[in-house]
């Protein structure tokens, strides 16, 4: 089993001005619930549907992030897509409601920033399942879907 990378995303990413925050959201985790992780990350509702991918990211109404998984992910597949698009929320602006983008429409980014912007996804759910308990994420999930399969689990506010 591979160790998580003990380089920090910043100095992976240095060309990602959004990367520090993402270091600083990853120190903090260990003393934080996933409830309020998703919290701070201004995620406001999860779903589970059928879906041509394994997750997705979108903003609803008020503002909030809704976090989509595919119906028939494994809870691996959970675990590791949830850190990938909590890994996508770094690149909006959370002060603004609703969240602000920082990079340009993805209709207008270059392949190689897309590219770049999935490899830093994925590098910050390695990093976030290496701080988190993966096989509680992962447990959650599981008894979580059939709760919310095809519907919407809405986190309420503070």
């Amino acid at each position: 089993m591979a160790s998580a990378p003990t380089q920090t995303l910043a100095a992976r990413f240095p060309m990602l001005p959004f990367a520090p925050e993402a270091d600083r959201f990853l120190t903090a985790v260990p003393r934080m619930k996933l409830l309020e992780q998703l919290r701070a990350r201004h995620v406001g509702a999860v779903e589970c549907i059928p879906k041509w991918f394994p997750a997705g990211l979108s903003i609803m109404d008020d503002g909030r992030f809704l976090l989509s998984f595919n119906d028939v992910n494994t809870p691996e597949q959970d675990a590791e897509s949830l850190g990938h698009e909590l890994g996508h929320t770094f690149h909006y602006d959370l002060s603004a409601r609703p969240p602000r983008p920082l990079l340009p429409p993805p209709e207008e980014i270059s392949d190689e920033l897309f590219d770049l912007v999935e490899q830093f996804c994925d590098a910050f759910s390695e990093a976030w399942l290496a701080r988190v308990d993966k096989e509680l994420i992962m447990k959650a999930a599981e008894n979580q879907r059939e709760g919310i399969l095809r519907r919407s689990y809405i986190l309420e506010e503070e």
